[in-house]
């Protein structure tokens, strides 16, 4: 039925922080409002770096980059598109802060590893999607951006594709145990 091809992939997931609480002061017409405007923010910077949105999951965005010729590419153009997503980010505050609403903050989990791209579901639905261990691992990664109060953390295999560009600055945060995971990894914070 569904057809897949296995890549090395670099995934990013983005999540909006308290969005439950924010979710509950608005009528569903303002939440609609509210989340098609700040996906339509954070739109442009995945494109814009050869990126593209795999799905949104309430208030996440789970983006994909994939270069079969240079998967360090990839990685490199997922963190630009963090770092773009956080500027992107301020200018959607300042209109909000303008408009007498709070400001929101997000978490931006990268991970580049191997996995399956190809299709899902029954004989009426189907959907293109990436599936393994390299997506679970990047949602992880996300979650712990609150755990250690930063907004970009990466994998040390995305770590690995980017150490030598000068333009990116990250920071060892140490070596975690993601939920659901034997394997540890070393996670590095985004920091310009």
């Amino acid at each position: 039925m569904g057809n897949g091809k296995s890549s090395v992939v670099t995934i990013l997931f983005a999540d909006i922080r308290s969005f439950t609480s924010l979710s509950e002061s608005l009528t569903s017409q303002e939440l609609l409002e509210f989340l098609n405007s700040y996906f339509e923010m954070m739109n442009a910077p995945i494109h814009m770096n050869g990126g593209f949105i795999d799905k949104f999951i309430g208030d996440a965005i789970m983006a994909l980059f994939v270069d079969d010729d240079d998967p360090a590419t990839a990685a490199q153009n997922a963190v630009r598109t963090a770092l773009d997503m956080l500027s992107a980010l301020e200018v959607f505050n300042r209109k909000r802060v303008q408009e007498q609403h709070d400001s929101v903050s997000i978490g931006i989990g990268i991970h580049t590893g191997e996995a399956v791209l190809g299709t899902v579901g029954s004989a009426d639905r189907m959907d293109s999607t990436v599936l393994g261990d390299a997506v679970n691992l990047a949602s992880r990664i996300e979650a712990l951006t609150k755990k250690y109060g930063v907004q970009v953390l990466v994998s040390s295999s995305t770590q690995k594709c980017i150490e030598n560009v000068e333009a990116i600055r990250c920071c060892e945060i140490g070596e975690v145990k993601v939920r659901g995971r034997e394997e540890t990894d070393t996670v590095f914070e985004i920091l310009s």
